[in-house]
C-alpha cells in the first residue's frame, strides 16, 4: 500500500513541477523477439567450467562423508563387534 502512495505522491509533484519524473522504463528496444525457455544447447552436451566442478565435488565430497557416517552409525547400532 505504501508503494502505491509513494508513486501516486511523486506523479502528483511531477504534475505540479511539469517535469516527468517518473518515466516508464523499456528493458528492451523492440527488435528483441520472444524466445522460449528451452535452451539452444541441450543439456546432453552442457560442459561446467572448472571453477562450477570444483563447487560442486566440494558440495558433494561434503554430502556424501555425511552419508558414510550415517550409514556407519545405523551399522553400528544393529552390529556388534
Amino acid at each position: 500500500m505504501t508503494l502505491l502512495t509513494t508513486y501516486n505522491a511523486l506523479k502528483a509533484i511531477s504534475n505540479r513541477c511539469g517535469r516527468n519524473i517518473i518515466l516508464s522504463r523499456h528493458f528492451t528496444t523492440g527488435s528483441e523477439t520472444i524466445h522460449n525457455a528451452s535452451p539452444r544447447l541441450p543439456l546432453l552436451y552442457y560442459k561446467a567450467s572448472k571453477n562450477a566442478m570444483k563447487s560442486i565435488n566440494h558440495r558433494v565430497f561434503y554430502a556424501n562423508w555425511i552419508f558414510v557416517f550415517a550409514a556407519y552409525d545405523f551399522f553400528t547400532t544393529f552390529v556388534d563387534f
